[in-house]
């Protein structure tokens, strides 16, 4: 009988670049699309790898979290967190968009609670760096405690490298470290009794599972009026603790993804620079007020000279016509009334440029 293939799983966002990276590893044709959905059922293959031999890949359908809003959604956060599902996986790959990183990572760090030897794969890098941008993947390794690969899967770029983090997950398995928050802490409280599934239990799985017991086939020895019980005694509330949850992990993300992308300063447009100096938190006031002087400056000082050169010429023009034009009516009119009314004319248009513009 043959030995059993261990499971990888590739996880990520919809149109993140997955199925793209799990055809490139299989050798399959699979559909590959710009919108999401495209993977609507868990698709699975055999992939070739020098240093490890042959693992059963498994391309999840796309998802934002593990907080299922769909039924391709229901799939993938079933097979994370159903211990006993038979696509559940050893090593998980989470694929996220190097262009829409901050957008990316919510799913991600869920599962990294969840224990999994997991390993972050940046996509579209080379559209990412075209773009002028700069990415510190060793800030994220440290902060997030799993190996990150950056990856062009039009080019081919650092699929080698992909595939040794991969089976230096399958042979030695770093679980990076759980990071259950108190919310959680409070609510995980009533399921003391259920069957130890791992040692020691998960607490973070053991909060998705009161979350999605409704729906989730789960092999343990729990009623469903337990569970009904259970939640009502102690107050849990799924849709606040999702929103609290999402959030607090929301703003936690934000601040990696600033922290470890940044410019080029060699690929920064003329716009960039002046940005950078005109947004400045020192030179970005001290500009502003300047401007604010020359252009209150313009209006009540600087403004007064073209328009004295406005009446001195139109008056010169009039005075000029008078003697050239023969004494009359027409002369008159011309001459005192209207040169004179456009010459006021011009002075006040011009002062209201000044005043407005």
């Amino acid at each position: 009988m043959s030995e059993r293939l261990k499971n990888v799983a590739l996880a990520g966002n919809p149109n993140s670049g997955k199925t793209t990276l799990f055809n490139l590893l299989t050798g399959s044709n699979n559909k590959v699309g710009n919108f999401p959905g495209v993977t609507v059922d868990r698709v699975s293959g055999i992939a070739e790898f020098s240093e490890c031999g042959p693992v059963r890949l498994i391309d999840l359908p796309g998802t934002y979290s593990l907080f299922p809003n769909s039924g391709d959604e229901r799939i993938t956060t079933e097979v994370l967190i159903n211990p006993n599902h038979p696509d559940h996986p050893e090593v998980v790959i989470y694929v996220a968009d190097a262009n829409h990183l901050d957008r990316q990572l919510l799913a991600f760090s869920q599962i990294l609670d969840l224990g999994y030897p997991t390993i972050l794969v940046l996509s579209l890098i080379d559209e990412f760096e075209e773009a002028g941008n700069l990415l510190d993947l060793e800030y994220l390794h440290k902060q997030l405690g799993v190996q990150v690969v950056a990856i062009s899967s039009r080019k081919r770029r650092n699929i080698d490298v992909l595939k040794n983090a991969v089976c230096q997950e399958l042979q030695h398995p770093v679980h990076p470290p759980r990071k259950i928050k108190e919310l959680h802490r409070d609510a995980l409280k009533m399921l003391g009794e259920i069957g130890q599934v791992e040692n020691p239990p998960n607490l973070y799985l053991r909060w998705l599972w009161a979350h999605h017991h409704d729906w989730l086939k789960l092999n343990i020895s729990i009623s469903e009026e337990h569970w009904r019980k259970s939640l009502e005694d102690n107050q849990f509330e799924p849709l606040k603790e999702q929103v609290e949850e999402t959030f607090s992990r929301l703003n936690t993300l934000e601040d990696l993804v600033k922290d470890s992308v940044k410019k080029d300063s060699k690929a920064q447009t003329i716009s960039d620079k002046v940005d950078a100096v005109i947004t400045h938190w020192l030179w970005g006031p001290i500009i502003f007020a300047v401007l604010m002087l020359f252009v209150f400056q313009a209006i009540f000082a600087w403004a007064t000279y073209p328009m004295d050169l406005i009446e001195t010429g139109f008056g010169i023009l009039g005075h000029w016509l008078r003697n050239v034009l023969p004494p009359s009516v027409l002369t008159n009119l011309l001459t005192d009334g209207i040169l004179s009314g456009l010459s006021g004319v011009m002075v006040l248009f011009r002062r209201l440029q000044y005043y407005f513009f």
